[in-house]
């Protein structure tokens, strides 16, 4: 028998000291960040925003039969200015070793008067990365605890309106994606990074909707595409990556387009990091989690969105 435990030390839940197991701790599930797998990421983010360089030709083709070019109609090259603006946060926790000694925990504490280490503290360490993972994918979407534009707010306030959104089942599901699909620029339907971002209420209604009317092969490995080395779901028949993301979860809204357009900044190399230290005087273990990172997205005309 397991007890559930919050690292915070949240000690309602258990009872007085028996013979449970208290070295097979078991990490709460958590959905960690997902967009930065296909996004175009920029490390080393320092201040609250950065700027990011694109640069574009538009070339005029003229006749290569005849001597000299008119220089006045070669075209052009555009160089625009993506900004990234960043979000900065911290969680600090205390956790005191001498709270449970009355639980079973107590078995995993050390022999000392002094708890300088926390029980399971790998576990611990790791629960709060993966924490802050999905607080980041939250916000690179939403943007509301940071004070940001997410990529939704982007996206709503210069792409294209497919419509309204409609929530998936079984029976429409294909059909929806289908339908903000065909709505994508033509500048961009022959590009390799195209996805399609939604909930995982309608992640979950679309693939129920494939195993109910297709007996394809529905699951192939993105690494050809570039898009991720993990096993991705495409739209059939397509290069379309279908990808369910928290950052969508109760938001009514389905977003299209280049995955490369979405420009995210990290601060350090991955945007988080963890810091566990003993505090002698207060004989707590003191805990830091920190997140920087930042998002843009580079020519939003070539997304479609259903909101």
């Amino acid at each position: 028998m397991k007890k559930k435990l919050n690292f915070s030390y949240d000690l309602s839940a258990l009872s007085a000291f028996s013979l449970e197991r208290a070295d097979e701790m078991l990490l709460n599930s958590v959905l960690g960040a997902t967009t930065p797998r296909y996004a175009k990421i920029y490390p080393g983010m320092k201040g609250t925003s950065m700027k990011i360089g694109v640069m574009a030709n538009d070339p005029t083709w003229q006749n290569g039969l005849t001597c000299g070019l008119d220089p006045a109609s070669g075209g052009t090259t555009d160089i625009t200015q993506v900004e990234i603006v960043g979000c900065y946060k911290s969680a600090r926790l205390n956790n005191c070793g001498n709270e449970l000694r009355n639980y079973f925990l107590s078995q995993a504490l050390s022999n000392s008067l002094y708890q300088e280490t926390i029980p399971f503290e790998e576990l611990f360490v790791q629960d709060l990365g993966n924490r802050a993972a999905d607080f980041m994918e939250t916000e690179l979407w939403q943007g509301t605890s940071c004070g940001i534009n997410g990529i939704l707010d982007l996206v709503q306030a210069g792409g294209n309106d497919g419509g309204t959104y409609t929530a998936m089942t079984v029976t429409n599901a294909i059909d929806v994606i289908n339908a903000v699909v065909l709505q994508l620029p033509a500048r961009v339907q022959r590009r390799t990074d195209l996805a399609v971002f939604l909930s995982f209420a309608d992640y979950r209604a679309f693939i129920a909707a494939l195993s109910k009317t297709s007996s394809m092969n529905l699951f192939t490995l993105g690494d050809e595409s570039g898009l991720s080395t993990e096993t991705t779901v495409f739209l059939p028949g397509s290069n379309i990556a279908v990808i369910p993301t928290q950052g969508l979860d109760a938001q009514s809204a389905i977003v299209a387009g280049p995955t490369q357009d979405i420009l995210i900044g990290l601060a350090a190399d991955d945007g988080m990091a963890v810091r566990v230290q003993y505090d002698f005087f207060n004989d707590t273990v003191a805990s830091i989690t920190k997140v920087g990172f930042g998002v843009g997205v580079h020519e939003v005309n070539n997304f479609v969105f259903l909101d």
